[in-house]
């Protein structure tokens, strides 16, 4: 099956044809909700803490990867085990061979999902990676799926979003306004706003009516001036406005999800300028359309920062990132750890 398309996946799930490795990789929103599509589908929302394993940075060994994937399920006609958003700076160099050669080896009983969402610092680093993506790639067997946002057309997500989760339909010219109210908004967001939509319209039909009165001005003003406080070293300003978000009910994981790309920003602002190249070079490479500003911004922001502690807050932003995902810990109490660590790695 190889390289196939966000969309694509989605419709291979609906028609229950599943494969062995599952390689997800780019939005980490998008990344989430197909690994959990994924695990719905395999398991059938039915399955005990031995039919699904995760491994994330602070768990990961390869021994445990290979006791997890030849250990039969319970419950299940299948296993599933996943490799969340692996930190591939941490590893052997030959934990990246011994990978390679567990996943030409997967049980048919036995499925691995591997995700990816955070920036590889390195490369070195990238090149242990790239070796499990490309192996991934070649195999007919295996399906290597990059999911970002530019690639799928968001009205038709949520016209199915509503209809497979909430049981409502939404025509196309409904979807359009909801994604014109939330331009601004990241996927997660969006579908944070449609599930309030949902919950609140009582009719079968979501209306214009229900759209408008439930969807909130966007929140980035908000989380850029939490970025802009903290390069300024306005701690307690970037508190203040932290409170304010979560009184509002705005999703932690959106907020961060933010945070790392602004940082992300400045990490491409700083490859290109000590490799000598021109600014404008980062406009070739990635997707800034509309968004030049964001590359001034991180231009200023580099000058703050030494690559050191901008290898720092990148891993802070990141450790943060999995304690959301794999602890119990406040959402808010994580999120006001991390903005005290990157202050401190701010000059």
């Amino acid at each position: 099956m190889a390289e196939i398309a966000y969309q694509k996946l989605k419709e291979n799930l609906q028609k229950n044809n599943i494969s062995c490795v599952y390689f997800l990789e780019g939005d980490q929103e998008l990344v989430n909700e197909l690994e959990k599509s994924l695990i719905d589908k395999i398991l059938n929302k039915k399955y005990t803490d031995f039919d699904l394993n995760i491994f994330n940075s602070d768990n990961f060994s390869c021994d445990e990867l290979d006791v997890a994937l030849q250990t039969f399920p319970m419950t299940t006609n299948k296993k599933c085990v996943v490799m969340r958003d692996i930190c591939w700076e941490s590893l052997p160099p030959e934990d990246s061979e011994k990978i390679t050669k567990i996943i030409q080896d997967i049980p048919d009983f036995c499925v691995l999902i591997i995700t990816k969402v955070s920036p590889v610092i390195g490369i070195k680093n990238t090149n242990k990676l790239n070796k499990i993506k490309n192996l991934v790639k070649k195999s007919k067997e295996f399906v290597y799926v990059s999911a970002e946002i530019k690639d799928i057309c968001i009205e038709k997500q949520l016209i199915s979003w509503a209809q497979e989760e909430y049981n409502k339909k939404l025509s196309l010219e409904n979807s359009s306004i909801i994604k014109n109210i939330c331009s601004d908004f990241t996927v997660l967001q969006i579908k944070n706003e449609l599930k309030k939509i949902c919950e609140y319209e009582k009719t079968p039909q979501i209306t214009e009516d229900s759209i408008r009165a439930i969807c909130a001005n966007s929140p980035k003003s908000n989380i850029f001036e939490i970025s802009k406080n903290l390069f300024s070293g306005n701690i307690s300003k970037c508190f203040e406005i932290m409170n304010i978000m979560i009184k509002q009910n705005e999703d932690v994981f959106g907020i961060i999800n933010i945070l790392i790309n602004d940082y992300i920003d400045i990490l491409r602002v700083k490859i290109i300028l000590e490799n000598n190249k021109e600014t404008d070079k980062i406009l070739e490479i990635f997707d800034y359309a509309r968004k030049e500003f964001r590359i001034k911004i991180a231009l200023q922001r580099a000058k703050k920062i030494t690559n050191i502690k901008l290898k720092n807050s990148l891993k802070h932003l990141i450790n943060a990132d999995l304690k959301l995902k794999s602890s119990t810990i406040d959402p808010q109490t994580i999120l006001s750890e991390l903005l005290v660590l990157l202050y401190k790695e701010i000059d």
